[in-house]
């Protein structure tokens, strides 16, 4: 790319953030109001977002997070008489999607206890 008067040069986000602008090129350009001097046209890169509609989890629920920009977290809550597996949360990833949530497992107590002097069944 060219560092003069109508040299061009191409912008990359970095990953989870987006460009604000129709083009990711921009241009070294002079103003009716300053012509001695050069500036590069504006251009700035916007961390993206998530959906507020948060994935679904069977037997718990996902707890609203504080925000829905690029790597905030949101926990998840199982039911009672449900473990979470993992992962315990989702991450609202570059692709503005939310990654996959754990499971809520039904917590298994094992086998019965011997009772002493009776039966379990």
């Amino acid at each position: 790319s060219s560092q003069e008067f109508g040299g061009r040069t191409t912008v990359t986000c970095d990953p989870g953030y987006t460009g604000n602008g129709p083009t990711s090129v921009i241009t070294c350009d002079v103003s009716a109001s300053e012509v001695t001097s050069g500036s590069w046209t504006m251009f700035t890169c916007a961390v993206v977002n998530c959906s507020r509609t948060l994935p679904t989890v069977m037997n718990g629920t996902i707890l609203t997070p504080s925000a829905t920009t690029y790597l905030t977290t949101a926990q998840i809550s199982c039911n009672i008489g449900y473990n979470n597996t993992s992962p315990t949360f989702v991450i609202c990833q570059a692709n503005t999607q939310w990654s996959m949530p754990g499971t809520c497992r039904i917590i298994d107590c094992g086998t019965t206890p011997a009772i002493e002097y009776g039966t379990a069944s």
